[in-house]
């Protein structure tokens, strides 16, 4: 199994990705008042939002010490071969206590917006028997931040440094209503305001904040139960929303955060 398959979603969801958002009406935390504002200029012109949020998501597998699944079975063919050739190998790794796939930040200040995405993944460029079969855990982050009319995305490379790879203009597309329309169900999850789908994936409750990439709203919570390819279930889940305060600048930096 490649390394960059591990972090590949995360990645994918951090690149290229343009933030649209529209906070209405929020007092402290995570409470709402007023009626949904317009999705169109208002929220996207310039990145010119109506308020400033904070958003903390994570994806975890729902039985931490079931996950790896293929990387598992790639690890004993590798030790099976390293044996009949009498060659050393290193144990599998532990998995880190918690361990969270990826955790990603959505912020806006009224004017920019940033996806900070941390992910924790397996390295595995190493796993063959002349290598000891060595397999390690890394972390690794990447950004997009939406400023001045400008979408920009940057990664962090093995050495921990950051490097801007994208640098286009930012797409002002409003989250067309009829992608928002089929979340009608309420819901609370971790003191965060939802609503859902039938199928039970959900958004932020737009009439607190709504938060999306492209033109779509991004999905905060839903639970992936593909345990022949993940050896478990996976689970997206909001961590946290603080709504109508002021936000970090720090989480708006092309750096390490």
């Amino acid at each position: 199994m490649p390394f960059d398959f591990v972090w590949r979603a995360a990645l994918q969801a951090a690149s290229g990705a343009v933030l649209i958002v529209s906070v209405v009406g929020c007092n402290d935390g995570n409470a709402a008042g007023g009626a949904p504002g317009k999705r169109g200029a208002d929220a996207t012109t310039s990145g010119a939002g109506k308020g400033s949020y904070v958003l903390e998501t994570q994806l975890r597998p729902e039985v931490p010490e079931k996950y790896f699944k293929a990387e598992r079975f790639g690890y004993g063919v590798c030790i099976a071969s390293a044996k009949m050739n009498k060659l050393p190998v290193k144990p599998f790794p532990a998995m880190p206590p918690g361990y969270v796939m990826s955790r990603d930040i959505y912020a806006s200040d009224g004017k920019r917006f940033v996806h900070r995405s941390f992910t924790n993944g397996l390295d595995t460029r190493k796993m063959k028997p002349e290598s000891a079969c060595e397999a390690r855990f890394v972390s690794r982050q990447f950004v997009t931040l939406q400023s001045d009319g400008q979408d920009r995305t940057a990664e962090q490379d093995e050495d921990g440094n950051f490097a801007v790879t994208d640098q286009v203009e930012a797409l002002n597309e409003p989250v067309r209503a009829s992608l928002v329309a089929s979340y009608t169900q309420g819901k609370q999850m971790n003191g965060v305001a939802l609503k859902c789908d039938e199928a039970s994936i959900c958004i932020v409750d737009p009439k607190v904040a709504l938060v999306a990439e492209g033109w779509r709203p991004v999905q905060v919570a839903f639970r992936d139960d593909n345990p022949q390819t993940h050896g478990t279930a996976l689970i997206r889940e909001p961590v946290s929303l603080v709504a109508g305060k002021p936000v970090d600048p720090a989480l708006f930096l092309l750096e390490a955060k």
